[in-house]
């Protein structure tokens, strides 16, 4: 019994001695540290082999800023004017007769030539975006069937009556082109080299005087009464222009107003 006693004596003494000995002897031995994280490179997004981290190659800059915020594809439109078009239009009627009209520069300047800006842009007015009317307007009317004596008495009647025929359609004007028009008479009194318009219009008190259209006959019929007209020698002239008395110029004449 006494040796039995003595054997457990010992397992429990060798038992607290481990016990107690353990902890010292383990106490220096640490667990190798873990792999430290890779340093941030600023880059939340996927660390992965896309090969994309967001930042343009130090050897591929940015192209430069061309100013162009439209399509840079292959469409051929790089705002310049084309050849054929004016570089700078002047007027912005011009341009009217282009976009609205559809006709091209070259026959808008070859026009301008042969007429001048003043008569494209009178036809321009009053074509009222037809194509057809403005070209019957450019190309302008012959004068026919006026029959004047040579001279006339002071206080004489002086009756004008003629049709106008179309330039460009060889037609004779009707009302829905009279209607768009006024057709007047101007009348300047030749005193040596001077010339002095007068008043054909008593009652207006006006240097035109305005046609009626007979719309049956197709005639502009203007009646001048030369009471109170002065003696002398009188240069005629025949205008088509609206609200405007001017030299239109189907007809300039000499007339002798006797006393």
């Amino acid at each position: 019994m006494k040796g039995i006693r003595k054997k457990g004596l010992l397992i429990l003494c060798l038992l607290c001695l481990v016990f107690v000995i353990s902890p010292i002897c383990f106490s220096d031995f640490e667990a190798p540290p873990d792999d430290p994280p890779p340093p941030d490179d600023g880059d939340d997004g996927d660390d992965g082999d896309s090969g994309d981290d967001g930042e343009v190659p130090p050897d591929e800059p940015p192209p430069p800023d061309d100013g162009d915020d439209g399509d840079d594809g292959d469409s051929g439109d790089d705002g310049e004017v084309p050849p054929d078009e004016p570089e700078d239009m002047e007027e912005s009627w011009l341009q009217e007769l282009q976009d609205v009209y559809g006709f091209t520069w070259q026959e808008i300047k070859e026009w301008e030539k042969e007429f001048g800006l003043d008569q494209l842009r009178w036809a321009m007015l009053r074509a009222d975006r037809d194509k057809e009317e403005f070209l019957k307007f450019l190309y302008g009317y012959t004068l026919e069937g006026l029959s004047l004596l040579p001279s006339y008495k002071i206080g004489e009647t002086i009756v004008l009556k003629f049709t106008l025929r179309n330039n460009h359609t060889g037609e004779l004007m009707d009302q829905d082109q009279a209607g768009k028009l006024a057709a007047n008479l101007t009348a300047a009194l030749i005193n040596g080299k001077a010339k002095e318009l007068v008043i054909l219009d008593q009652n207006r008190r006006d240097i035109c005087l305005l046609a009626i259209f007979d719309p049956e006959t197709k005639q502009f019929i203007i009646t001048w009464n030369t009471t109170g007209s002065r003696p002398g020698i009188y240069e005629l002239y025949l205008g088509i222009f609206k609200n405007f008395c001017g030299h239109l110029a189907p007809f300039d004449t000499i007339l002798v107003i006797e006393s």
